[in-house]
C-alpha cells in the first residue's frame, strides 16, 4: 500500500486523485485541527459554506472500498479544505 500525505488549508486541496483502486484510508494527521473533505470529486467547504465537506477530526480515519459489486466510491477524488489553520492528511492506497 502506497502511502503519502499532502497539507490542506483553508483552500480546496486534492489530497488523492481520481483513479482505479481497491480501497483508500484517509488519515487526519493533526493534533488539532479537523478536516472536511469530500469523496465524491467536489470542491468541500467548511461547515459554514455552500458545500459542506465530511468532518473528519484530529487523528481520524476514513476508509473507502470498492465493493464485489465495483462500487467507484473507493476512485474519485478526494478533496479537503479546514475551517482555519492547516492539517497534514495521510492517505493509504490499495490498487
Amino acid at each position: 500500500m502506497p502511502l503519502g500525505k499532502v497539507t490542506v488549508g483553508t483552500t480546496a486541496v486534492v489530497v488523492r486523485a481520481e483513479e482505479e483502486r481497491k480501497e483508500i484510508i484517509v488519515s487526519n494527521l493533526s493534533a488539532t485541527t479537523p478536516i472536511y473533505f469530500s469523496i465524491d470529486g467536489t470542491n468541500p467547504t467548511a461547515p459554514a459554506g455552500a458545500s459542506p465537506g465530511t468532518p473528519l477530526g484530529p487523528g481520524e480515519r476514513y476508509v473507502a472500498t470498492a465493493d464485489r459489486d465495483r462500487s467507484v466510491a473507493a476512485n474519485v477524488a478526494i478533496i479537503a479544505i479546514t475551517a482555519a489553520g492547516t492539517a497534514d492528511v495521510g492517505f493509504n492506497v490499495k490498487l
